[in-house]
């Protein structure tokens, strides 16, 4: 499935659907995906999975950082499954196979806040269930990874949104409260909610 079937759509400031097919497992990088390339040493990529349609329980929508939005690139991501489960992958090189970092079944597959906190070397993966009208600072997070080293050897690091379908079909992902530093995710830009 190629990465073309997909798109993306402003819905607000803060707010995009994403519709993607394909996968993001083994050596299958094909799922549609969006994204900004990143500057800064220190950043947070905050988002509230907000609905997700899921034909198959190998779909999946989340959050990555990747070295560059090509198929089958160094990635590492916390990525919310059909199946309820969610789990934070890593690609190591390109066309490396996925490898699995950490699971937790949680028992949905949307309403979830995600979280990818860098600093230095140490990037932070989290989740909540804390429902989407929560303040910022009020988000009970729960930390599913944390990783030393995993963009160190990087040429580049970009920040991205993504979606698959786990199969032919094509799914949404409805991202909202989509936040991160230094970049503008619409004509308008965006700033902390």
């Amino acid at each position: 499935m190629p990465r073309t079937i997909g798109y993306f759509k402003y819905k607000t400031r803060s707010a995009i659907e994403i519709y993607g097919s394909g996968f993001f497992k083994e050596q299958s990088d094909n799922g549609y995906i969006y994204g900004w390339s990143e500057t800064l040493t220190d950043f947070t990529l905050r988002c509230h999975l907000k609905t997700f349609t899921n034909d198959t329980t190998n779909a999946e929508a989340g959050i990555m950082f990747r070295t560059q939005a090509n198929a089958n690139m160094a990635y590492i991501g916390i990525l919310m499954g059909g199946d309820n489960t969610i789990r934070v992958d890593k690609r190591v090189d390109t066309n490396d196979v996925t490898t699995n970092l950490a699971s937790s079944a949680i028992g949905v597959h949307q309403g979830v806040w995600l979280q990818m906190v860098k600093v230095g070397n140490v990037i932070t993966l989290q989740y909540s269930l804390n429902a989407e009208s929560t303040s910022i600072g009020s988000i009970s997070w729960t930390t599913l990874h944390t990783a030393t080293g995993t963009t160190d050897d990087w040429s580049s690091l970009e920040k991205h949104l993504c979606c698959s379908s786990g199969g032919d079909n094509v799914n949404l992902a409805y991202f909202t409260k989509v936040y991160t530093e230094d970049c503008w995710i619409s004509p308008i830009g965006q700033k902390e909610d």
